[in-house]
């Protein structure tokens, strides 16, 4: 009677245990899936963001704007002048428009993407498009 015990007590250590080791086996399986589809997904929207042309990214971008005290004003990452008066500029940077109010206002496009602003500006404001 003794050993029928002793096996018993030994198939259930052995059989726990074999438990524990499937368990982690598929704990460690299903995280090798998860991360598998984690990395997939991350390759996925890499290559999307590759096929983007820099036109197309450039529309979810926010300008950079750089003030050179209330004289003058940089703006990178413009698509045009949308609309141009010595009290008003509108700058068309995409997803956003970016308006300046000022007196005596000029503009210079030093490349295809920067427009400079110059003049006695008072406010400037963004409206999305």
């Amino acid at each position: 009677m003794k050993a029928g015990i002793i096996e018993l007590e030994f198939f259930i250590q052995f059989t726990t245990a074999l438990y524990s080791l499937v368990g982690a086996f598929y704990v460690f399986t299903l995280h090798k899936i998860m991360t598998k589809g984690v990395i997939d997904l991350q390759r996925a929207l890499k290559n999307r963001i590759a096929e983007l042309s820099r036109e197309e990214f450039s529309d979810y971008l926010l300008p950079h704007i750089i003030f050179n005290s209330c004289k003058e004003a940089t703006v990178e990452g413009s698509k045009g002048v949308l609309e141009y008066k010595t009290n008003r500029v509108k700058i068309n940077c995409g997803k956003y428009i970016l308006r300046f109010d000022g007196e005596n206002l000029c503009i210079k496009a030093p490349s295809c993407d920067e427009v400079i602003v110059s003049g006695e500006i008072f406010s400037f404001e963004f409206t999305s498009v």
